[in-house]
């Protein structure tokens, strides 16, 4: 790549790494803000170097980038984040233990419990409807079950 392909200077890079850690609060997922710090950093080196190359500014982003994702990742794993409900997103583990009625029984296998006002796809033995089944383990959203 000719350097005349490669125009940028501090502010471009500057205001892609602030227009890239200002577009983590639209699109979830806390990645963009690692290569917004890249892009910052970037031009941070290009500011106090001015002639500096573009496969130069290409590797300091690359490594800043990664660099600072991976710092997080291991800060993440060291001091992780402590909730008060830490199984908000696993709703079906709370109910390991509980014994709900299958409204339509289990047939080959497969039925169905409703549990306020979701209904449950469950795994068990064969049993008549109105039956009770109590939840003995998880398999993603399916409930494994025993008669009672």
């Amino acid at each position: 790549m000719a350097d005349w392909l490669w125009p940028m200077t501090a502010w471009h890079w500057l205001a892609i790494g602030l227009v890239l850690i200002a577009s983590e609060a639209l699109i979830p997922g806390f990645i963009l803000m690692w290569f917004g710090i890249g892009a910052v950093a970037t031009g941070i080196a290009l500011w106090l170097s001015p002639e500096m190359y573009w496969h130069w500014q290409l590797i300091i982003f690359a490594v800043v980038s990664v660099a600072a994702l991976l710092l997080w990742r291991i800060r993440l794993q060291k001091h992780p984040t402590l909730t008060e409900q830490p199984g908000l997103n696993a709703r079906s583990g709370h109910y390991l233990g509980r014994e709900f009625i299958s409204p339509d029984g289990i047939s080959n296998g497969i039925g169905r419990v409703v549990i306020g006002d979701t209904s449950w796809r469950v795994a068990g033995p064969d049993c008549a409807a109105g039956s009770t089944v109590k939840v003995v383990g998880v398999d993603g959203a399916t409930l494994l079950v025993e008669t009672i």
